[in-house]
């Protein structure tokens, strides 16, 4: 891959002659190796000051952001296969991708992230409940009732009392696990497409 980068250094001082790099660094300690390029764009024809100066906006502006990152998506995998001898392609670019999100946008995304982590406490609160009733479920199961007749029992008021007690704490316990499961799935959603 050095081989390809160094090709895009030059790709990128033949494309644009009034960017002069200063720097150009390769990262292969990350997930993705990619290239880092820092450089000055330099104006020609200044009205005041020198002949040659800094001019961020006069030598990109969106349309010629544009041209150039088309020409490089070109340039790179043209490099790339040359290097190593394939044919692969670029899938399509996306529109919308790559965009800068809004301050207000993150404001949201703060708001729910914290949303997330509360949501996760509660989860966490309801799995707790969800092993007490485990443990409740196995008194429940150890209660014997007393044979009166052939297919007729008797129970005892304190174990009807537990019996009881345990249904309507399985039902609370269920709706709250539900409600918390359904939001939690939610929030990791829209967590998982903001970032």
């Amino acid at each position: 891959m050095t081989n390809v980068f160094k090709e895009q250094v030059v790709d990128l001082e033949t494309i644009l002659l009034n960017f002069k790099i200063a720097s150009a660094i390769i990262h292969y300690d990350e997930t993705s190796p990619h290239l880092h390029i820092v450089g000055v764009p330099i104006k020609v024809g200044g009205k005041n000051g020198m002949s040659k100066q800094v001019g961020k906006s006069d030598v990109f502006t969106k349309e010629s952001l544009r041209k150039l990152q088309d020409k490089m998506r070109i340039l790179c995998i043209e490099s790339f296969n040359k290097e190593y001898n394939l044919t692969n392609s670029l899938k399509k670019k996306q529109k919308g991708r790559n965009r800068d999100y809004h301050i207000t946008e993150m404001d949201n995304y703060i708001e729910m992230k914290e949303q997330l982590e509360k949501n996760q406490e509660n989860l966490e609160k309801a799995n707790k409940k969800s092993l007490e009733l485990d443990n409740k479920s196995k008194e429940v199961k150890e209660i014997k009732p007393t044979l009166i007749k052939k297919d007729n029992y008797i129970l005892k008021q304190e174990d009807k009392d537990k019996i009881d007690n345990y249904i309507k704490q399985v039902d609370k316990t269920n709706d709250e696990y539900k409600n918390i499961q359904t939001l939690s799935i939610t929030l990791n959603n829209v967590d998982n497409q903001i970032q």
